[in-house]
């Protein structure tokens, strides 16, 4: 009835009040976030440390109705805190459609709620919002968290390759692998271009798009291909960014030690087959140890090209002092300031 949680609540706790205070500190005016569970319990947390006017929706809840049903300890979800400068308005298309709150990018037949929810296996949905910030204009921000399964990453092929060559992994099961690699692959193509419907529908109504969120794929990967090919400019491939360390990995087990070594040690279940061969399951460790980029603020239309509102600064955050110190989360955030900073 309930999923297997890798820490106490106690501890979970704690990395949530870490993350409030490093956002109490860099005091954004617009946030994006993942994996909330729950999605309103911690919104009003939210709200309740930082003000602001939250969006939340669920994206993984199981079976429930009025919030009984299985399993017990989840509703996760995406949310978008606004605040300071930035205020929610309604905007129409050129069609004159409103823009969806949401969309579901992905997943089987069913639905998603904390209330009421009915889904057999993984969803995915994308958040969208219309803002008008005092400086940067009318603003259509899309929030998502893409499907989390590896692809032909060359990290990973290079890893599986060397496998093979010592013998630990058989040419068989490599190439039995790549249907599976390939299949996460076009997932999270579809997610994107699902998404990128709804921006393209009403991306003209506005001044600019901001897009954030976990994309689970690297930039050489399939997904942030199609989305700087779309027009999107990556906040972190920026002079700005690359002189404040904000291109940095955002999933990182060795920086972020305490919070991976979690996951590792109570045996985290990768989503791909193993065939029987455990040294399959020690090379999808291997790879997912590697530090990478895997969390994106990407810009795309006016505010990618106001020079009275340039980025100034791009930074990543909840870096913990020590990989041994407990981090807010298992990803690093990312923030842009555009402007003068705060």
């Amino acid at each position: 009835m309930r999923f297997r949680e890798f820490e106490s609540s106690e501890r979970r706790s704690e990395r949530f009040r870490e993350t409030l205070r490093a956002l109490f500190d860099l005091d954004p005016d617009l946030i994006l976030l993942q994996e909330l569970n729950p999605v309103s319990v911690q919104g009003r947390e939210l709200v309740k440390a930082l003000g602001g006017n939250f969006l939340g929706r669920v994206d993984q809840s199981g079976v429930k109705l009025f919030e009984r049903g299985f399993p017990m300890n989840l509703a996760t979800g995406l949310g978008i805190l606004v605040r300071g400068g930035v205020r929610t308005i309604d905007v129409k298309s050129s069609a004159g459609k409103s823009l969806p709150s949401f969309v579901r990018l992905s997943g089987s037949f069913g639905f998603s709620g904390e209330k009421m929810s009915f889904h057999l296996s993984e969803q995915r949905y994308a958040q969208f919002q219309s803002v008008e910030h005092e400086t940067l204009g009318r603003l259509l921000i899309a929030n998502m968290h893409l499907h989390h399964g590896f692809e032909r990453f060359p990290e990973l092929l290079s890893l599986l390759e060397q496998a093979v060559t010592d013998g630990r992994v058989s040419r068989d099961q490599y190439e039995k692998l790549m249907p599976f690699l390939d299949h996460a692959r076009d997932r999270r193509l579809h997610e994107v271009d699902r998404m990128l419907e709804i921006v393209h529908e009403h991306e003209k109504s506005h001044d600019g798009v901001i897009l954030g969120g976990d994309l689970n794929s690297i930039v050489s990967g399939a997904a942030y291909r199609m989305l700087i090919a779309d027009g999107f400019s990556d906040v972190a491939l920026t002079k700005v960014s690359l002189a404040n360390d904000g291109g940095g990995p955002t999933w990182d087990p060795i920086a972020n030690f305490e919070n991976h070594r979690v996951q590792r040690e109570l045996g985290f279940e990768f989503p791909l087959p193993n065939f029987g061969n455990p040294e399959l399951t020690a090379v999808y460790r291997a790879f997912d140890e590697k530090p990478r980029r895997i969390d994106f603020l990407l810009i795309k239309g006016s505010i990618a090209l106001n020079k009275s509102a340039r980025l100034s600064k791009v930074e990543r955050f909840g870096v913990p002092p020590e990989p041994n110190a407990l981090a807010p989360s298992d990803h690093f955030g990312v923030m842009a300031t555009f402007g003068s900073s705060k």
